[in-house]
């Protein structure tokens, strides 16, 4: 593996750029979606601990279990399924509004959420289902069909959005052989929602035919314009990262 300076890129033959593997270049970053390797597990260890715990409760003063009270309460504050499903997606909705209005990069939310996503995710499993429980009883199916809806739209963006960004990416498949493919290094990722950001950075350079974005691996594939794109395109194309807020200041070899 080999690893050069973008302005040597004049000096490069494009027809030897080779794409590195995945266990070279991975980054040790994860994105901590619901079907990577042991998410799952996780997910249900969490889901009948805490299902565990709420049956086991100390009742409250009233004599009643606390999850009645607390729950309805919620029910009927949209703020608290807000945050919980904010905390569930490592705050991925907060990611993509910096990306909108700042060129900051990566706020570290997935670094520091994300190995919990399996946790909050099953802490709101068992809320919702003391919620519906409640609501059933009182009767308040608008007010938990709201929350619901909320904390589940939250709670699983970064899936969403993991399909939308790689939605198209059937074509990095043959990156090794095909003409005019350049891998650049990435630095400065921390979620999917930087791989969008980056992604879009690259789509709005003229003389980029496609492009495609690997998180765990730090690496980005630009495939060039045909008779459009050269060393100045990529040029253009590394300096529009940056200005998102992320490094790119090297090819692979």
């Amino acid at each position: 593996m080999i690893v050069r300076p973008l302005t040597t890129f004049m000096a490069v033959n494009q027809a030897n750029i080779q794409a590195v593997t995945a266990l070279e270049m991975n980054q040790g970053r994860e994105e901590h979606l619901i079907w990577q390797p042991g998410f799952g597990q996780r997910f249900l260890v969490a889901c009948v601990t805490f299902a565990a715990v709420s049956v086991v409760a100390p009742p409250s003063v009233s004599g009643t279990r606390i999850w009645r009270p607390v729950l309805q309460r919620a029910a009927g504050r949209i703020d608290s399924w807000i945050l919980l499903g904010l905390a569930s997606s490592s705050c991925c909705a907060l990611q993509l509004i910096i990306n909108a209005t700042m060129a900051i990069g990566c706020a570290g939310f997935n670094t520091v959420l994300g190995p919990l996503r399996p946790i909050f995710l099953g802490i709101s499993v068992v809320l919702q289902g003391h919620l519906w429980k409640a609501a059933i009883n009182a009767r308040t199916y608008a007010q938990a069909g709201v929350a619901t809806t909320i904390c589940s739209v939250l709670s699983f963006l970064p899936e969403a959005l993991y399909y939308w960004v790689h939605r198209l990416d059937a074509w990095q498949g043959s990156t090794e052989v095909e003409q005019g493919v350049v891998t650049l290094q990435i630095g400065g990722m921390g979620c999917t929602a930087c791989t969008q950001k980056v992604l879009s950075a690259l789509k709005g350079v003229e003389g980029i035919d496609k492009s495609e974005v690997d998180l765990e691996k730090g690496l980005a594939w630009v495939k060039m314009d045909e008779g459009k794109g050269d060393a100045g395109t990529l040029e253009q194309a590394a300096q529009a990262v940056r200005e998102a807020g992320f490094s790119c200041d090297a090819i692979i070899q």
